[in-house]
């Protein structure tokens, strides 16, 4: 295992593991010890942390057993629950570049703000204060743009966080 793909809960990371690839396991966080045993050379995690509280010690623990593994992180695309942990825990790495963006469901980034119908929130909020100059909010609205991004993070040593799509292009790119 080269990658491993983080989510806070199971439909993040089967989202993620259908959105790679056919044979991309989605594993439950209590099963973590198997991960060196899979055959596959990218796995998504399930940390089980949605509304835990406790995503700093297990990203630390994933870490800890996995330390020649790429992580990369899926934030919530509601961005509930331990995402500010999640951001945290990347920053350790390298600058992040978050763009909330959906185009199916009509959601884009623009202005720091995630945008939905008459519905916005600022992504700068669920960043610690600490952080704000290790991330990159970017605006997108398409799906192009989210390619753009990817090659972005490529180009620039960025770490995409979100959306899925922009991480499934970037590791595709890399």
């Amino acid at each position: 295992m080269d990658t491993i793909i983080i989510s806070d809960d199971l439909s993040g990371a089967a989202g993620m593991a259908s959105l790679i690839g056919t044979g991309i396991p989605a594993i439950p966080f209590k099963n973590i010890d198997v991960l060196g045993k899979m055959k596959s050379s990218i796995i998504s995690l399930d940390l089980e942390t949605r509304n835990t509280g406790n995503a700093g010690q297990r990203l630390d623990y994933v870490k800890e057993l996995y330390p020649e593994a790429f992580i990369l992180t899926r934030i919530d695309t509601m961005l509930r629950g331990s995402t500010s942990d999640f951001i945290e825990f990347m920053c350790k790495f390298e600058k992040l570049l978050i763009t909330d963006t959906i185009p199916d469901f009509e959601r884009y980034t623009y202005t720091g703000l995630t945008i939905q119908n008459e519905r916005k929130m600022t992504i700068r909020d669920i960043v610690p204060v600490k952080l704000h100059d290790s991330i990159i909010i970017a605006d997108s609205r398409t799906y192009s743009d989210i390619g753009t991004l990817a090659k972005r993070c490529l180009n620039e040593n960025l770490l995409p966080v979100d959306p899925g799509i922009m991480i499934k292009l970037y590791l595709e790119m890399r």
